[in-house]
C-alpha cells in the first residue's frame, strides 16, 4: 500500500497508527486507521502544523478525515523526526497556553446568546488552561488536552481542590464554581468580582446596623443606589449564584464554603 502523500510504498513499521487513548469520562474510539500514511510524511505534516500553524491538536491529514491527534500520536510521529524535539517543546508550550481571554469574553456577551446560554450549562472551564471541556458521559472526574484533571461539578482540580460537597446545588454542575471562589484562581477578574459583590453586601449590612444604632447616617432607604455596581460583576452574563452548604449553624449565604464564614 502506497503512502497517499509521498505515493512510496513504505514497510509495514513505517506506516502510520494511531494510539488508543481512554479516561473516566472518554476515550478517542473515533480515531482512524491514518490511511496508511507514512511515519516520514506524518512527522513533516505534524512539524508544520506546530512550529508553523501553531496548532495544538492538528487534524489527521487524510482526505476528509476529522480526526484530531492525541499526544501520543504526536510524540508518535515525531519519534524520528530531525526537529522532534523543538517541535515537542513547542507542542507543550501551545498545550499550556491560558484561555482566559476567550473565557472572558464568553461571559462579557450583552444578553447571552443561545449558545453561550449552553456553553454555561454545559461545559466547564479547565482550572489550568480555561479551556472549556464538555463531559460526554461518565463520572463528574475529566481530563483536559492540556493534561489537567478537575471535577466536572465545580471545575476545581482533582483530588484536593473539589469544593461540591461545601455548595448548595440546583443541579450538578455549577459553571466556573472553583474559578469564581478560590484564591488559587488564575483568573483573579473573576475572583475578585465575586468578592466585591460580598464586601457590597457587608457595607450594605453595616450600614443599616450603624443606622439601627442610632448614628448618624442617612436612613439606607434614602441613598440614590447610582451606578455603583463593580463593572466587571455587571459585564458577567448567565453565571447562576453560589451558594454553600451551612457549616456549624452558621448562615451559608456569605464566604461559607471551604475557605470558612468572614470572621467578625
Amino acid at each position: 500500500m502506497e503512502c497517499p502523500i509521498c505515493f512510496e510504498v513504505p514497510e509495514a513499521s513505517q506506516i502510520m497508527s494511531y494510539a488508543t487513548m481512554s479516561n473516566h469520562s472518554w476515550q478517542n474510539s473515533t480515531r482512524c486507521n491514518a490511511h496508511g500514511i507514512c511515519r516520514s510524511c506524518m512527522g513533516r505534516y505534524v512539524e508544520i502544523q506546530i512550529l508553523e500553524e501553531g496548532h495544538f491538536n492538528p487534524r489527521c491529514p487524510g482526505e476528509r478525515c476529522s480526526y484530531r491527534l492525541v499526544p501520543l500520536d504526536v510524540q508518535r510521529a515525531l519519534e524520528r523526526s530531525a526537529r522532534g524535539e523543538e517541535t515537542w517543546q513547542k507542542f507543550e508550550q501551545l498545550r499550556s497556553e491560558c484561555h482566559a481571554g476567550r473565557l472572558k469574553e464568553l461571559l462579557s456577551e450583552q444578553g447571552p446568546a443561545p449558545a453561550t446560554a449552553w456553553l454555561l450549562s454545559e461545559c466547564q472551564p479547565c482550572p489550568r488552561c480555561l479551556t472549556l471541556v464538555r463531559r460526554e458521559e461518565g463520572c463528574l472526574h475529566v481530563f483536559c488536552r492540556c493534561g489537567c484533571d478537575f471535577c466536572f461539578g465545580c471545575g476545581g482540580p482533582d483530588p484536593e481542590g473539589c469544593i461540591c460537597p461545601y455548595m448548595e446545588k440546583t443541579r450538578e454542575v455549577v459553571f466556573a464554581a472553583w474559578l469564581r471562589t478560590s484564591p488559587e484562581s488564575p483568573v483573579e477578574w473573576l475572583w475578585e468580582s465575586r468578592a466585591r459583590v460580598e464586601e457590597e453586601r457587608f457595607l450594605s449590612s453595616l450600614h443599616f446596623f450603624l443606622w439601627m444604632a442610632g448614628a448618624e447616617v442617612e436612613a439606607p432607604w434614602s441613598e440614590s443606589p447610582g451606578d455603583t455596581t463593580d463593572t466587571t460583576t455587571s459585564e458577567l452574563q448567565g453565571l447562576d449564584p453560589i451558594r454553600w452548604l451551612p457549616q456549624g449553624g452558621v448562615d451559608s449565604d456569605v464566604f461559607s464554603g471551604p475557605l470558612g464564614p468572614l470572621d467578625d
